[in-house]
């Protein structure tokens, strides 16, 4: 059979194998915790960065440029269509008027 003694003393040797590689591996992160307590805590995943006055200035302005070209190329598209309805209701007054003016001939005829 399997001889218990031996089996704890392997198993105790494996711990002192794995608390060693524990005790390496803390003392590597250790300057990186240091260094990291410098420059402040690692940036989280939904924290965004701060903006300079500059940049925040440039997207005002991005913004303001954009904003007055969709308001000019609305413009532009608001009088072409008054040009389109002008066009149409002249049309239709002129067509208003030939049967206007040709039932007065077909009166004056009879």
């Amino acid at each position: 059979m399997i001889d218990i003694q031996q089996v704890i003393s392997e198993l105790e040797q494996k711990k002192a194998a794995i608390d060693k590689a524990i005790a390496a591996l803390r003392e590597t992160a250790l300057p990186l915790r240091e260094a990291e307590g410098e420059q402040g805590p690692a940036r989280t995943k939904g924290a965004r960065p701060t903006i300079s006055r500059r940049g925040r200035e440039r997207l005002a302005e991005a913004m303001r440029q954009r904003w007055a070209a969709k308001r000019a190329a609305q413009k532009v598209a608001a009088s072409k269509k008054v040009t389109a309805q002008r066009r149409r209701k002249g049309a239709g007054a002129k067509k208003a008027a030939t049967k206007k003016t040709g039932s007065k001939k077909s009166l004056e005829q009879s």
